[in-house]
């Protein structure tokens, strides 16, 4: 099934996702592995429901000042490479000669900044089935007039999701004020925006005990302005609090940090059961020597049960793949988990 990026088709997985009582995770991804995982876990969700064409949001951010995405995918740090890259390699992953080809992917750009993304907004609006305009950092009456006018310019070619209040990250000073529902609805009547996001509490990167997300005002403002609610900042909620996002009038949901803290960590810690098999006695001595390694690399146990008898540097352990695989393997569990809090059972009902 080929990516879809056609309004209209975007609009019939969204109006399936609110029928099912299902939220949409949209997770954002900044490299090729990234992006892979996200189909494989998609894929293996759908064999475990008994349905092929899943529907899976796959974000990416492009000049977005605290963590751009487009930036990072390629080390020459160009947006419109990264981009290129993003979708070529999108492509690829849903060929005819791909085990991932049934599913429905809706590529996503996230934090569209007008002053920043002029590229990615304008000339790459018809690639993606969702572009998030973002207008959050000026006063309301001209958040609202810019994306009224981004709107008109892309009718018809996209989805356009409008950002009423700006959404802080953790640790920032900034004062975070609860969208209230007359807000709302004075954005979306003025813009015409397909989906919002309003501020609930939360904050990108936030830790549980910091924030609290507001149930009660998503319903509020969903009852006024329908289903059409984007949650973005959902590291401070606990797993039972995920469930209810759909019936809050929630459709999609942005996932990024607790992908990346988690694979890093298994990263990490394959790494250092492994150092054995990436360094020599001498190299591990030495890092021993510098304070960074205790005794146990050392010992007959370690030498015969992790490393086959001997230390030292092996192919088939300093290559990338081996890290590359812990990392999937981790990340991708965590992508079905989400689709199970996010009510995808539905799906196979």
């Amino acid at each position: 099934m080929p990516v879809i990026s056609d309004p209209v088709e975007s609009r019939e997985v969204l109006a399936e996702a609110r029928e099912l009582g299902v939220a949409i995770p949209s997770f954002c991804a900044e490299d090729e592995r990234t992006q892979e995982c996200i189909l494989l876990g998609a894929m293996e969700k759908g064999a475990e429901l008994g349905v092929e064409n899943l529907p899976v949001m796959m974000a990416c951010t492009a000049n977005y000042p605290s963590h751009g995405q487009m930036k990072l995918y390629t080390r020459a740090g160009i947006v419109r490479l990264g981009l290129l890259g993003f979708f070529s390699y999108l492509d690829v992953m849903m060929s005819e000669h791909s085990p991932y080809r049934n599913l429905r992917v809706l590529p996503c750009l996230d934090h569209g900044i007008p002053e920043l993304d002029t590229y990615a907004l304008n000339e790459c609006a018809e690639t993606f089935s969702i572009v998030m305009f973002d207008g959050s950092e000026h006063p309301l009456e001209e958040n609202m007039r810019t994306t009224a006018e981004y709107v008109e310019k892309t009718k018809g070619r996209v989805l356009v999701e409008g950002c009423v209040d700006h959404i802080v990250e953790s640790g920032d000073d900034a004062e975070s004020q609860i969208t209230s529902v007359a807000d709302a609805e004075r954005f979306v009547s003025a813009t015409g925006v397909d989906l919002i996001v309003a501020n609930l509490g939360t904050e990108h990167r936030a830790a549980a005990a910091e924030k609290k997300y507001h149930s009660q005002r998503a319903r509020e403002i969903s009852n006024s302005v329908g289903r059409i609610l984007c949650l973005h900042g959902t590291s401070c909620l606990k797993d039972e609090e995920l469930p209810r996002l759909a019936g809050d009038g929630i459709i999609k949901v942005n996932i990024y940090t607790i992908l990346a803290q988690l694979g890093g960590q298994a990263v990490a810690h394959h790494v250092l059961k492994d150092l054995g098999n990436m360094f020599t006695r001498d190299e591990l001595e030495a890092l021993r020597d510098a304070g960074y390694l205790g005794n146990r690399y050392f010992s007959e146990s370690y030498r015969e049960q992790q490393c086959g008898g001997k230390l030292g540097s092996k192919l088939a352990h300093v290559a990338e793949v081996p890290r590359r695989d812990v990392w999937v393997d981790c990340v991708k569990e965590q992508i079905k988990h989400y689709m199970d809090v996010f009510n995808y059972r539905n799906y196979g009902r």
